[in-house]
């Protein structure tokens, strides 16, 4: 494994009645290490109860700390519920409570990213449920009734496997994203006083910002647009696409989807024409774009392709494997 990958830690909870599904998702993970973890520097591993080491104390207690660590959360869930994993009844099986010591700890401090995944369910089982199934409903109506866990269903195996594979690929993109946006900057010579001042006279630190120096460049300008008088009329169709652009760029998990008008991406063709100079992260969200409107071939891609800087990650590659629409891939 090469020393400069980072490691993510996926945790991998369900109950005992599907065990061709947790093959299913580790096979996925290996997978995606296989293809993606040198190319992209993140290496997923994961955790799973059949893995935990034999030790002293409640069982549960020891899968827990696997719980605890993991940064992706990954449930599924069919028909059985299962046992309580002690005599204190907080808990009605091991399941539930993996899953609300995620969900706690989520609350606390943003992690782990929790997927859950449900195997649908027969219909002659469901004229009549047994005491698990029941809790496995229950627990499905309250998904629901929170609206805070947007959870798929898969009939087959053979379904659940793309259904985790962009939910993985998704996740470590979100986080590589996340990171890349607070790594140091290449230092490169510039004038002791060409930092941007705040308001006290103290230099901004661009390195901690989401967007390229042009873009938080055109950003502040932009605003200071915005706060004078007739602030419309000083803005030209390209300011107004760029604004949008740079919304697009940036994301957090659960607020991936990206969406920017047609019109909007042909004005910044134009605009780049006539000199408009776009920041990496600028440029590779207009690759992306181009790639999810592909098919319709009414909008220039190829430029803001070939704009972007060697790599070994490809954004055309990426998008075959992972694209948010059957289009895109």
């Amino acid at each position: 494994m090469s020393s400069n990958r980072k490691i993510l830690y996926a945790f991998l909870a369900s109950p005992s009645d599907l065990p061709d599904e947790r093959k299913a998702v580790r096979d996925v993970i290996a997978e995606f290490n296989e293809s993606w973890a040198e190319a992209l520097g993140y290496q997923v591993e994961l955790l799973r109860w059949e893995d935990t080491a034999a030790g002293s104390g409640r069982p549960q207690e020891l899968i827990n700390q696997d719980v605890d660590r993991c940064d992706l959360f990954i449930g599924l869930i069919y028909k059985r519920w299962g046992t309580p994993p002690d005599k204190d009844g907080k808990f009605s099986s091991g399941f539930h409570e993996e899953f609300e010591r995620s969900m706690a700890r989520r609350a606390n401090s943003g992690s782990p990213e929790i997927a859950l995944f449900f195997k649908e369910i027969p219909k002659e089982f469901m004229e009549d449920p047994g005491g698990d199934l029941k809790r496995v409903l229950d627990f499905k109506e309250k998904l629901i009734a929170e609206k805070e866990i947007l959870f798929k269903e898969f009939p087959t195996v053979q379904e659940l496997e793309p259904l985790v594979r962009k939910k993985v690929i998704a996740y470590v993109n979100s986080v590589r994203a996340a990171d890349a946006a607070f790594e140091p900057k290449e230092v490169k010579a510039k004038p002791a006083d060409s930092e941007p001042e705040k308001e006290n006279g103290e230099k901004k630190n661009l390195d901690s910002s989401p967007f390229s120096a042009e873009g938080f460049a055109f950003l502040e300008n932009f605003v200071d647009k915005i706060g004078q008088k007739d602030a419309m009329d000083d803005l030209s169709a390209s300011d107004v696409a760029r604004f949008r652009l740079l919304a697009n760029s940036i994301s957090k998990p659960g607020n991936e989807t990206m969406a920017l008008g047609v019109h909007d991406i042909n004005i910044l063709f134009s605009a780049r024409a006539e000199g408009l100079k776009l920041g990496e992260r600028e440029t590779r969200c207009l690759a992306k774009l181009g790639f999810q409107h592909l098919s319709n071939e009414n909008i220039p891609l190829w430029c803001w392709y070939s704009d972007l800087p060697n790599s070994q990650f490809d954004e055309a590659l990426f998008s075959s494997f992972v694209g948010a629409s059957d289009d895109e891939r």
